[in-house]
């Protein structure tokens, strides 16, 4: 009896097992087909002349902004790319592609200048903005989004245009901000790459984390269990400075 159950239990989990191949193959095919997708629209688009090419004019103050190109398509529509940039630490944090009528485009424009103004900017200096964004996180560990090397395809077949190299992070060290939509998970990984990569004293931070987690990775270059870390994540305060420093609280 005992042993038909423990029989039965394998079988279970044989059958549970190619169950769970069958549909992380088929995720995998989905995504590669979107992606597939993606590169073609992006490409089609390209084609088309550009109508808007903008960056925040701030963008190395402040260390975060946005890079907008939009281009005129036989439709009507615009085909609009935008690249969130971090130049102190993330590089392209994030990327997106939209074909949207001009009215949205104008009203999504009008929202975003409310809190950051935009300047022209050569697409060459604006396809190398990108490149060198990507790079500099890439110097330190850190991935782009995966969608990137499609939407970049949004420059078309203009090049990167020469000039000085742009200057990444912030007092000649990294920055690290978490974002209002950064997971505690998230930053947990950013900061631990950072880490490996420069050692504690080697970047600065902005990030939301409680003094005991806080005490937990100075110690040892590790973080609390990740449930443990989100709850301790979530119900910390707002400290900065490097590792090797104590926490303070920012006024």
């Amino acid at each position: 009896m005992a042993s038909s159950q423990r029989d039965r239990l394998r079988r279970l989990a044989q059958k549970a097992a190619r169950r769970k191949a069958v549909v992380a193959e088929k995720r995998k095919t989905d995504l590669a087909a979107t992606a597939s997708s993606l590169a073609d629209r992006v490409r089609r688009a390209a084609a088309a002349p550009i109508e808007t090419c903008v960056v925040t004019a701030q963008l190395f103050e402040t260390g975060i902004g946005q890079l907008m190109v939009a281009r005129s398509l036989p439709s009507g529509l615009l085909a609009v790319a935008i690249f969130l940039l971090d130049p102190y630490c993330l590089g392209v944090k994030d990327v997106f592609f939209r074909e949207m009528t001009r009215e949205d485009f104008a009203f999504a424009q009008e929202s975003t200048s409310q809190v950051q103004s935009f300047a022209d900017i050569d697409p060459g200096q604006a396809r190398r903005l990108v490149k060198e964004s990507a790079a500099y996180a890439e110097s330190l560990g850190l991935s782009s989004p995966g969608d990137l090397p499609a939407i970049e395809g949004i420059f078309g077949d203009t090049p990167a245009a020469d000039g000085d190299a742009f200057i990444f992070g912030q007092n000649g060290k990294p920055l690290y901000v978490s974002g209002p939509n950064d997971t505690p998970a998230k930053a947990r990984r950013i900061m631990a790459i950072l880490t490996r990569r420069l050692g504690p004293e080697g970047f600065h931070y902005i990030a939301s984390v409680s003094a005991r987690t806080y005490q937990e990775f100075a110690d040892t270059g590790e973080f609390l269990e990740e449930e443990v870390f989100e709850e301790e994540f979530l119900d910390g305060e707002i400290i900065e400075g490097e590792l090797a420093s104590p926490p303070q609280r920012l006024e």
